[in-house]
């Protein structure tokens, strides 16, 4: 009871403030209520709905013992003004008039209003603790755990990554919610159930389809296979192919630009693949066929078959046969060759088609005996003049015969074509020890001159600060070598011829090689050798050693950026200082060789991390403190 009545005493101090508070505004209508013999007759003259009609109708039923008719006024005051500081006196009034007839609700009012809290305990000196010694093995399961985690929250934000491992791999059913949650935080595809949670995760009407969770995209190619043979429907959904045209990829370590084998096996993996899809995704078999045939071309392959299947891919150019992709299922599945798919296949665009198909057709129409076979594909009108110029290029069969395939014109204008052309078969890279030749179909010219230019790369990069190309201005230069060849063939016939350069093998550098011949000049950029930067960051800057092309340490080697240039030290290591965050252009040269890279500097950020230990007993008061410095 003595706790009872402290309470009360508080609480009416409490109310005794409010009023208080309230009592100090200018005296107006309080005194007119306080001094009417009729107060409900005063209260009258105010307007309905204000706060200071609930205010003194609440009062008055208070004071005239119509407790239950407070809570008539007390609802729409609260939802017109809010709990405002008269609200409050009315409830506290209330709860304290009440008291006699609703003890515990009037307590319990004042507990929440006061947040009174009874937890204290008696302590007993002396008294022998009775505290568990053990844990119930029941309550510190991971059933157990799970249980509580599931009980309070109807999704896995109660669990930890670790807990996610275990459920799934404990075959934990779970409803629709928490195997949303669930895929959407993994992040590995190891698990034998995952394609099954994935499957019935896209059958539901939450899903965002394939592609919403990173999950997705981190399934393994078989994986992928298996959901599709669950689902059929995503072999129409792009998410869905681009995604395991991707998985098809050569490893980080293998650079399809450089290994001839490595882009070969990828090229022929996505066409394995993608020939599987519906003509909706034509524009991505043009794609991959495309790079296919080009790739194969470049190795001295012309396979037919592929290329009749690139022929049946309706595309919108002008040598297409107009009736072919005239027909109904063809209108609506036209390849788009401006497409661009270089974040599935790293490949650029097609653009245009017709020099690739052009080569083509002129390579089998050496041997054909006629052109019908891709007639349903291509129109005449394309197919023979390139028929004819097979067949008078080469000096095959009786040249009136192909003369009537085209025109007069057409006939001058082939003669007088003057080609001076590097084989598509010649190498893209030379290695140091290889031999340096180079095939040129040249045609029309009597007098080739054949010159040979040593690029001084170091002065070039320093110069021009950009790599080294075919239309650097070569006059006033003297070449190193330079010879003569004269052909006597007519001028209609096309000569393929080999050139070679003894005095290349073996050397590093880079070289220009120039063929002039009937007005016509072509040129061809010859590199030999390489270095490559392997970076590592440390306090003192960004540490680089140099490797040549063979992954072989160059111990002597140096770096030139910044108009500064930076020498290996006795273990090989150039120490490059800190520059502007990004990516910048370096020259890295070994000797009187050199080449153009890039760097990517990190951002310099200095964090200072300290932790101190101290015993308690050792700590004592100082009146300045210790602040650390950096």
């Amino acid at each position: 009871m003595k706790l009872v009545m402290k309470t009360i005493k508080a609480f009416l101090l409490l109310f005794m403030f409010t009023y208080s508070a309230s009592a100090n505004e200018e005296i107006g209508f309080i005194e007119t209520y306080a001094l009417a013999e009729d107060r409900e007759k005063a209260i009258q003259q105010l307007i309905p709905g204000t706060e200071d009609f609930y205010y003194y109708s609440a009062l008055h039923a208070q004071t005239s013992g119509q407790l239950n008719k407070v809570e008539e006024f007390m609802e729409p005051w609260i939802k017109r003004y809010g709990e405002t500081q008269r609200v409050q006196e009315i409830k506290n009034r209330q709860a304290l008039i009440r008291y006699s007839q609703d003890p515990k609700g009037s307590l319990d009012y004042l507990r929440r209003v006061l947040n009174i809290q009874f937890n204290h305990q008696q302590q007993k000196l002396d008294a022998k603790p009775n505290l568990p010694t053990a844990l119930d093995p029941a309550t510190v399961s991971w059933e157990a755990f799970r249980a509580t985690a599931f009980r309070n929250s109807n999704n896995l934000s109660q669990v930890s990554d670790r807990g996610l491992d275990r459920i799934i791999r404990d075959n934990v059913e779970l409803d629709g919610k928490r195997r949303r949650d669930l895929l959407s935080r993994l992040i590995y595809p190891d698990y034998e159930r995952l394609v099954g949670l994935i499957a019935a995760d896209l059958r539901t009407k939450e899903s965002g389809g394939f592609g919403e969770f990173r999950i997705h995209r981190n399934l393994m190619p078989e994986q992928l296979d298996e959901l599709a043979g669950l689902n059929p429907q995503l072999e129409d959904n792009v998410n869905f192919v681009n995604t395991r045209i991707q998985k098809l990829r050569p490893s980080e370590d293998v650079d399809i630009e450089l290994s001839e084998e490595a882009r070969d096996a990828y090229l022929n993996r996505m066409w394995d693949y993608v020939k599987t899809l519906r003509p909706s995704f034509n524009s991505m078999k043009t794609h991959v066929l495309y790079r296919l045939l080009e790739h194969k071309r470049d190795k001295g392959e012309y396979p037919r078959d592929l290329f009749l299947s690139y022929l049946k891919l309706p595309r919108s150019v002008p040598y297409i046969e107009p009736k072919y992709i005239a027909r109904q299922e063809m209108r609506s599945v036209q390849s788009d060759l401006n497409a661009d798919f270089r974040s599935v296949t790293t490949l650029p665009p097609v653009g245009g088609d017709e020099s690739l198909v052009k080569d083509y057709l002129l390579h089998f129409f050496v041997e054909d005996e006629s052109f019908e076979g891709f007639a349903p594909f291509i129109r005449d009108s394309y197919l023979k003049p390139v028929f004819a110029e097979a067949k008078l290029v080469n000096g095959i069969g009786d040249p009136e015969r192909w003369f009537s395939l085209i025109s007069p014109s057409a006939v001058q204008s082939l003669k007088d074509r003057v080609d001076i052309e590097f084989a598509k078969t010649n190498p893209k890279n030379f290695k140091l020890d290889d031999e340096v030749s180079l095939n040129v179909r040249v045609k029309n010219v009597r007098d080739l001159i054949v010159k040979v230019y040593e690029i001084n790369s170091l002065n070039y990069f320093l110069d021009k600060k950009q790599d080294i190309n075919t239309d650097l201005n070569l006059d006033g230069l003297i070449a190193n070598e330079e010879k003569s060849y004269q052909y006597d063939e007519a001028p209609i016939r096309r000569k393929n011829e080999v050139f070679s350069f003894e005095s290349l093998k073996g050397k590093r550098g880079v070289w220009v090689v120039e063929f002039i011949g009937n007005g016509m000049s072509s040129r061809a950029l010859i590199r030999k050798g390489d270095l490559q930067l392997l970076t590592r960051t440390s306090s003192a800057g960004l540490i680089a050693s140099v490797v040549d092309g063979n992954n072989q340490k160059v111990e002597k080697a140096s770096i030139r950026f910044g108009g500064k240039e930076y020498k290996a030290n006795d273990k090989g290591a150039i120490v490059l200082p800190f520059s502007t965050k990004g990516s910048q252009s370096v020259i890295v040269t070994d000797g009187d060789f050199s080449v153009l890279s890039r760097i990517k500097f990190p951002g310099e950020n200095y964090v200072l991390e300290a932790g101190f230990h101290f015993e308690r007993l050792s700590l004592i008061h100082i009146s300045e403190p210790t602040r650390p410095r950096l």
